[in-house]
């Protein structure tokens, strides 16, 4: 009876977690942000010397500053029309409540984002702008393997190349390449989608 009831906690917890990450971690959203996040690039370099991608910011924390707000809206008002367009055309089931437990522990995203945030705006006030990409990609290794250990291995891979590619990046700065950063916002897009499609085909959508 022991056994049984061990198995049957055991079997009570996954359902737990899984019914938080129906919530919490989507993967269809992490592939429309993975889609979007191609086309940054592209949006730089061809608004150079027109408004958007053109430096003219009187200091490098109000540029980047509106840097940040500007993707911040492109990326919430797209993602939410895709996924509800998205949703009404395959009629998805909507879960509106998850274990307060799990609530909790996946609300750490939201301090974790700020802090990374204010990291970047502080880096660039004190003149290490340059360093302000790499310390993205660590923040969102940490929070990525937060999420990865209520998902599967493949979030977990993709957030320890984030903490190591964070690190390479921060040794690569000093060698002042303009491009740099395409490569690591492509392979950021690339394995968003990847985790993305893990996560569906984890849940069977």
């Amino acid at each position: 009876m022991e056994k049984n009831d061990a198995i049957k906690q055991i079997e009570s917890i996954k359902e737990v977690i899984d019914s938080g990450n129906k919530i919490f971690f989507s993967g269809r959203q992490l592939v429309v942000v993975g889609v979007l996040l191609l086309f940054v690039p592209v949006l730089e370099y061809t608004t150079q010397g027109l408004t958007f991608g053109y430096q003219f910011m009187s200091t490098a924390v109000v540029d980047w500053t509106v840097h940040i707000l500007v993707y911040g809206i492109i990326f919430y008002v797209l993602v939410h029309i895709i996924l509800r367009i998205f949703n009404k055309v395959k009629k998805t089931k909507h879960f509106e409540e998850a274990n307060t437990v799990i609530s909790k522990a996946l609300g750490i995203h939201t301090p974790l984002i700020y802090t990374m945030l204010a990291t970047v705006v502080v880096l660039i006030a004190i003149g290490h702008g340059a360093l302000a990409f790499p310390v993205v990609f660590l923040f969102l290794g940490i929070l990525f393997n937060l999420f990865g250990r209520f998902t599967n291995n493949t979030i977990m891979n993709v957030s320890w190349s984030y903490i190591v590619l964070g690190l390479i990046y921060m040794v690569l700065t000093v060698f002042s390449i303009s491009y740099l950063w395409v490569f690591f916002i492509v392979y950021l897009a690339v394995t968003y989608i990847i985790m993305g499609v893990s996560v569906s085909r984890q849940k069977g959508k």
